[in-house]
Formats: C-alpha cells, structure tokens, sequence
C-alpha cells in the first residue's frame, strides 16, 4: 500500500491473523476471537479478507473506547458523589444544615393553628349569612372572615416563641449569625 490511498486489489487481497495482531497492537489470540465474533471467514488458505477483517478490528477499538468512556464517566460520577457527601459533612459541623425534625418543629404548631383558625370561618359565618343575600355580600362576608384569620395568624409566630420552650436541634454547631 503506497501513502494513504488503497488500490482496489489490495482490498481483496488475503490477510493472516499474525499481521493483523502486529497492525492492530492486540494479541494473535484476540484478533482470533474478534474475527469469529465479528463473523469473518477464512479463506481456504488460512488467510482474512483484509475490509472484513479491519472493519472488525476498527469495531472493536470503538466498542473498547465506549468502554472506557462509560467506565471514565461511571468515576466521575462516584466522585462528585463523594464530593457532595463530604461538602454536606462539612456543612453539617458548620451548623450551616438544619434537620427535617427541627424544620416539623416549627412548622406543626403554625399548620395547627392555621388549621384551627380556618376552621372557624365556617362558625362565624353561617349565622350571618342570609337568605336574601346577593352573592357579592356573601362572598364579601366570608372574605372579611377569611382576612380575619389570616390576620390573627400573621402574628403567630412571634406569640408561639414566647409559649413555647426552646427546641432542642439534632445538628451540630447551630448558631444565630
């Protein structure tokens, strides 16, 4: 084969496995196995055809690289993994973190007292509402109620800190910044 180009005879011409393993850099034993997998036949001289048989060769390199791509990217990602789990370690004793039990803490008493107070517009309501009412003097009835409540829980929260015992946190190191 003179330079880059390939004449037409030589791409039928027969190849043994010996120079196919010395092209290719992979043992004699392997180039075997990738041509009988990759279905090239020998010729009745023991040779390979030299397309069919590059072809398998070339596909096997490129099934190889996938390989170590997937493999490369399968690292990568287990260590960013790593990374984050160490970062949110250090977050932890940084106190910069807090537990999903402190944040139901805070909130059970603020979803019960919302609770609570929307449950009493229904009460407070009903004996107002009348018969001959439009239904823009209903709506706005119901809506003062509603605002009424709202209202009254906007200050819950400063009311709930002076009745309720400071909450032992689980997560280290929480300080007020």
């Amino acid at each position: 084969m003179a330079g880059s180009t390939v004449k037409v005879s030589e791409v039928d011409r027969p190849v043994t496995a010996t120079l196919l393993a010395t092209f290719s850099g992979v043992s004699l034993r392997q180039v075997g196995v990738i041509l009988r997998d990759a279905g090239v036949q020998r010729s009745t001289s023991g040779k390979f055809a030299i397309a069919p048989a590059l072809l398998a060769l070339f596909a096997y390199e490129r099934a190889k690289v996938r390989e170590n791509v997937d493999q490369d990217d399968s690292k990568s990602r287990l260590l960013l993994s790593k990374a984050r789990l160490e970062e949110l370690k250090l977050a932890r004793e940084l106190g910069k973190t807090i537990t999903v039990d402190a944040v139901m803490n805070e909130i059970d008493p603020l979803l019960g007292a919302l609770r609570a107070q929307l449950l009493t517009v229904p009460k407070k309501t009903a004996p107002v509402l009348k018969d001959g009412m439009t239904a823009g003097e209903r709506e706005a009835i119901i809506a003062r109620a509603i605002n009424d409540a709202l209202t009254e829980l906007s200050t819950l929260p400063e009311r709930l800190k002076d009745i309720t015992p400071e909450v032992e946190d689980e997560s280290p190191g929480e300080t007020d910044e």
